[in-house]
């Protein structure tokens, strides 16, 4: 499904796009910082649930996903945290013959997920384009009230015609799974995205 060709551009357009090249160097002027806007739900307890889940996808050998930490400046004894090149988590799918997976996880308290600020920014919007593009399975993971939701480029694409923000209804409800697996997104995934 993938091609090393396709995955070096892709690369190199992400890491562009963050303003920073390969080596880690910052080549925008504005280092891109990225600022929180979203202060009271930072995601963490979203994100602790997404690791239980991942290494439970990793033991049974199915998926195997790495959580991507934006890159960091220290500038006059502060830390800048500069525009992540990629969504939230990376991996591949063994399932899929080691297809390429990336998504973006998001958590809020209410009932829709802005879109181009505060939410799915247009650089993540950027991304997930791109690396669905180049033929990888690319994503949003939104929770919201304990409720998870899968949702595609797709759906985002046509949600900004219309709106600027996601409802509950633009994604597949992820159900509850077995074992550590509280929300099995990777069921919904072989549901949505066929084998190559």
């Amino acid at each position: 499904c993938g091609d090393a060709i396709v995955f070096s551009c892709v690369m190199d357009i992400a890491f562009e796009n963050a303003g920073v090249a390969r080596d880690g160097s910052v080549t925008d002027a504005e280092a891109n910082e990225e600022m929180r806007t979203n202060r009271f739900n930072d995601g963490r307890p979203f994100q602790t649930l997404l690791e239980s889940i991942l290494k439970q996808y990793q033991s049974d050998g199915r998926l195997r996903m790495k959580k991507v930490e934006p890159p960091t400046r220290i500038v006059r004894g502060r830390i800048l945290y500069l525009e992540n090149p990629f969504l939230d988590y990376i991996g591949c799918w063994s399932d899929r013959g080691g297809r390429l997976v990336t998504f973006e996880a998001k958590s809020t308290r209410e009932s829709r997920l802005p879109l181009w600020s505060n939410g799915v920014t247009k650089k993540q919007i950027d991304v997930l384009r791109l690396w669905e593009s180049a033929g990888s399975v690319a994503f949003v993971l939104w929770e919201y009230s304990g409720d998870v939701r899968l949702i595609r480029y797709s759906a985002i694409k046509e949600a900004l015609v219309e709106r600027k923000h996601l409802k509950l209804e633009d994604g597949v409800l992820v159900p509850r799974g077995e074992k550590w697996i509280m929300h099995d997104f990777l069921k919904v995934m072989e549901e949505l995205w066929l084998p190559c």
